[in-house]
């Protein structure tokens, strides 16, 4: 085989790592989830396809050299040792990528919901829906997502106004903090004891626990201060029941 011949396969080779490169790129930035703030995504993206298209053209030439032959028959072994070896380079890269990345938990293939309770201090007026002041947040992993509370589901037992929400949630780990605003009481955060991967008996109502602290990590005012209770639910939701409805079946 001439180094001509082996040039032209070299850059059809280098053809097909840009672009199969550029596809497998395109989804790791979003496995990897990032950020596209200046175009980092972007410029990941271009980079990598960049490094498959030198990749290919050197995988081209040294394969078709190596394993090629005179002829037709020869540079079309090459180019399809040389195409072959590339993919599962590239394939082994997005591999990784995916591995590395932070996926959601599921139960049986299905994603998760926090769905949760907030218990009022018995006296405390219903909660009116507010500007930036009407939902909760769940914080993991560095990861934060943020949904409104249920304004429509809010109830009363006992003299207390219970406020149900659900959150995504959308690592798989340890480390989850539930944050509720509701005006006029200040923000407040619950460590959450969720398994990274929740199995079915996170499905059933949790205790009520009240070990919440305010952004400086401070015990909130007694009168002032909420219950929480939660489970796991699919995505999405099944209809709301409140737990003590649940028990009663009523």
């Amino acid at each position: 085989m001439s180094w001509f011949v082996s040039i032209l396969i070299g850059l059809l080779t280098a053809g097909f790592g840009a672009l199969f490169g550029f596809f497998v790129a395109d989804q790791a930035v979003r496995w990897l989830r990032v950020s596209t703030f200046e175009g980092a995504a972007g410029y990941a993206v271009m980079l990598w396809a960049l490094l498959a298209l030198i990749g290919g053209l050197v995988v081209g030439i040294v394969v078709s050299r190596w394993l090629g032959g005179p002829g037709v028959a020869g540079a079309a072994r090459g180019l399809g040792y040389g195409v072959l070896i590339l993919g599962v380079g590239i394939v082994a890269c997005g591999g990784l990528a995916w591995l590395a990345a932070e996926h959601e938990p599921e139960i049986a293939g299905q994603a998760l919901d926090l769905g949760f309770e907030v218990r009022l201090p018995a006296g405390m007026a219903k909660p009116v829906r507010e500007p930036y002041s009407f939902y909760a947040s769940l914080h993991s992993g560095g990861r934060s997502v943020m949904d409104d509370l249920h304004e429509d589901e809010m109830h009363q037992v006992d003299g207390h106004w219970i406020v149900p929400g659900t959150v995504p949630i959308v690592t798989a780990r340890r480390d989850r903090v539930l944050g509720i605003v509701l005006k006029p009481a200040p923000e407040q955060y619950f460590d959450l004891p969720l398994p990274p991967k929740p199995g079915p008996d996170d499905q059933q109502w949790s205790g009520w626990f009240t070990t919440s602290f305010l952004a400086d990590r401070s015990a909130p005012l007694p009168d002032q201060q909420y219950w929480v209770r939660y489970r796991v639910q699919f995505r999405p939701p099944p209809p709301y029941v409140a737990p003590d409805r649940e028990a009663t079946g009523k």
